[in-house]
């Protein structure tokens, strides 16, 4: 979060499990970070920051994940043979990636950046390729919003149950589902996906749904930034 505005800051304090809140007043305007103190999970919280005497209130859902990835060269259509396709995820290349939001565009999973060299060295192809993202996250009770951005076909596991299934060939669709945490529990989410030609894209995202809206909440946790108008109101930047 920046402080926008004149006003001097004054503390800034977050409500909620496993978070740390830092200030750095050395920045012009001055950054405030929240951070987990575990590597993943979901956190809801409010942040309250004094800014001239008066207080401003946030309330937002921080995400931190991990997710084991293995993208893959792929001959078979996973259409017609998702077993075979499986298979092929064998001898593909496993890593780690905070967040699932892979532009491929015209590209493949080796010309992303941000990959490990490893991934980079694998050449995999532009065409006929296949991606499987696994993680596991504890979320809080209510309801959740998942949310994917995929070209080609794309399938979503709650728990090995699917609940967003759109294993076609597509153009860049949106695709949603909703689930419902009665409470507290770890959760596991499994990303199947597949290009065969032409523009790639494959973006997840999980949202807390509140009273009809949904506070997004995808970023990786270095990347979260928001901003603070200190005259009346918090405002994305």
């Amino acid at each position: 979060y920046r402080l926008l505005g004149k006003a001097e800051l004054g503390s800034a304090v977050a409500s909620g499990k496993d978070l740390a809140v830092t200030v750095d007043r050395d920045k012009t305007p001055p950054v405030i970070s929240v951070r987990a103190k575990k590597p993943a999970g979901i956190f809801p919280y409010t942040l309250t920051v004094d800014a001239g005497g008066k207080k401003l209130i946030q309330s937002d859902v921080l995400i931190a994940s991990q997710w084991s990835v293995k993208a893959f060269a792929n001959a078979t259509d996973p259409r017609k043979d998702v077993d075979a396709w499986h298979k092929e995820a064998d001898a593909g290349v496993t890593f780690e990636m905070g967040m699932i939001d892979f532009r491929f565009g015209g590209g493949g999973v080796s010309e992303l950046k941000g990959v490990p060299a490893k991934v980079a060295e694998a050449k995999l192809p532009r065409e006929h390729f296949g991606v499987i993202a696994t993680t596991s996250l504890e979320f809080p009770k209510g309801k959740w919003k998942l949310t994917t951005e995929s070209d080609d076909g794309i399938r979503v596991f709650v728990d090995d149950e699917a609940k967003i299934d759109n294993w076609t060939w597509h153009v860049p669709t949106r695709d949603s589902a909703t689930i419902e945490i009665a409470e507290a529990r770890v959760v596991k989410l499994r990303i199947e996906y597949f290009e065969l030609d032409g523009h790639a894209t494959l973006g997840f995202k999980i949202e807390k749904e509140e009273a009809g809206r949904a506070t997004v909440q995808v970023r990786k946790l270095p990347k979260r930034k928001l901003g603070i108008n200190s005259a009346d109101k918090f405002k994305h930047n």
